[in-house]
């Protein structure tokens, strides 16, 4: 819990909990992380098209944060009450694209 406690707020209520134990995560960390490693899995899937994607690397990260920050704001807000699921899935989404840029840079660094 200690190593994750700078990255994420840990509050019971919202993290995963496997057989009754918290954690170190809230869910949208959680998503985030799991989705790393289907980003890696894209980027070999895609890695002929990586020069039209480095093209569109802003606007790429950008779309893929848009939906986790939508979902924060307007629960913030008290418009939409975000559920583990949304965070989950919001959080996973910006882990793929976010695991897709990072496999890129270990292999560029690695060469």
């Amino acid at each position: 819990m200690r190593v994750f406690e700078p990255l994420c707020h840990q509050m019971p209520s919202r993290s995963p909990h496997v057989w009754g134990v918290q954690l170190a995560v809230g869910h949208r960390v959680y998503g985030i992380l799991m989705g790393f490693p289907l980003g890696a899995i894209f980027f070999a899937a895609l890695v002929r098209q990586d020069s039209v994607l480095q093209r569109w690397a802003p606007q790429i990260v950008a779309a893929a944060a848009l939906p986790m920050a939508v979902d924060w704001a307007l629960g913030w807000m008290g418009l939409w009450a975000n559920t583990p699921l949304s965070r989950m899935f919001t959080g996973a989404l910006f882990g793929v694209v976010a695991g897709y840029w990072l496999t890129r840079a270990i292999l560029q660094a690695l060469r």
